[in-house]
């Protein structure tokens, strides 16, 4: 997974973590 399953932003390499198999990024005020 490159890109949040809510905002479809790329990581970037920033922290990010899986729940259900889809990634979101660790701070959810991005989405």
């Amino acid at each position: 997974h490159f890109c949040c399953a809510r905002c479809a932003q790329p990581f970037y390499g920033s922290k990010h973590f899986e729940n259900k198999g889809l990634a979101y990024c660790f701070f959810f005020g991005c989405c």
